[in-house]
């Protein structure tokens, strides 16, 4: 049973690195057709639209009967909505690689959080494989240049959004009473309730909700790109996320992440026709080393929680 819910577990976190790894590809495209919060607004609508339609489908099941609903709630405040706030407006006040530098520290965090809360010390050689891995994502993001914006409040948006994200896992972890499904379900729910509204003030103010709403019908690769972000990441790569920090727990987890950086990567390579430099190279080889030094350990305390 373990060896099962062990591959069971690696399997889901590869999977959602790798979904969210195109991520950063489908966002960029997104951002030439809409402002930031027009597009998370969408993504979260599109994605709360899903779900509910999966519901009398009995494709998924939720059933939040005589459970603590108030700490999912919490779930939801801090990942999608703390997360992205921190991130988006972080992003605007300081550079790109300042702020891939700040948010590549979520497995740091969340490591010491694991200790400290949940009692789940990473081994020697897990800790080891995360330090390794992130040191291949700081040698991927000088190698495309660190110019320093020195701004004290960019700086402190990005770690509230790492902080989010790390707590988000932590939570995740001790909230065994409610299932993936749910847990995601309530995430999806707090984003499409948090960036609609932002969305919709945003375009109120402009006088521009008619474009609002006809976006997605008249720009095909808008639609796309929605699509790709509420189906392929803010559903399916939840809730492959999740069900891995059940299987597996939180600091084996998230040695995933750093994956996602080399797909995002590898995307520029083989769609937009970019090349990878030495530097680039050789972090992508230190990340791939450390995470599978991170998962080489045969057993992780408290592993064995089931969804």
């Amino acid at each position: 049973m373990f060896k099962s819910n062990s591959a069971a577990g690696v399997l889901c976190g590869i999977s959602g690195a790798v979904l969210f790894g195109f991520s950063f590809l489908f966002t960029k495209q997104g951002m030439d057709a809409a402002s930031p919060l027009t597009l998370l607004g969408w993504r979260f609508i599109f994605g709360l639209l899903f779900m509910t339609l999966c519901l009398p489908l009995k494709i998924l099941k939720v059933d939040y009967k005589n459970k603590p609903v108030g700490k999912v709630i919490l779930l939801g405040a801090l990942q999608p909505v703390l997360y992205f706030v921190g991130e988006i407006f972080g992003i605007e006040l300081t550079t790109t690689g300042e702020a891939s530098t700040i948010i590549a520290m979520i497995p740091i965090f969340v490591m010491i959080l694991s200790s400290a809360v949940l009692k789940e010390p990473p081994s020697p050689l897990q800790a080891a494989g995360i330090v390794i891995s992130l040191a291949g994502i700081f040698t991927i993001i000088v190698s495309k240049g660190i110019t320093a914006s020195l701004s004290i409040p960019g700086y402190l948006l990005l770690f509230t959004a790492v902080a989010a994200d790390s707590f988000y896992v932590i939570l995740s972890r001790k909230l065994a009473v409610f299932t993936v499904p749910e847990k995601v379900y309530v995430m999806t729910a707090a984003g499409a309730l948090v960036f609609g509204a932002a969305a919709l003030f945003e375009h109120g103010s402009a006088g521009t909700l008619r474009e609002f709403f006809r976006l997605p019908l008249q720009n095909i690769d808008f639609l796309i790109t929605v699509l790709y972000l509420s189906l392929g990441c803010t559903v399916l790569a939840f809730l492959l996320s999740i069900h891995s920090i059940a299987l597996i727990g939180a600091t084996r987890s998230t040695s995933f992440v750093p994956l996602t950086t080399i797909v995002s990567v590898l995307a520029g390579v083989v769609i937009l026709d970019e090349r990878i430099s030495f530097l680039q190279g050789t972090g992508i080889v230190l990340t791939l080393a450390g995470v599978f030094l991170a998962n080489k350990t045969q057993k992780l305390i408290g592993s064995e929680k089931s969804v």
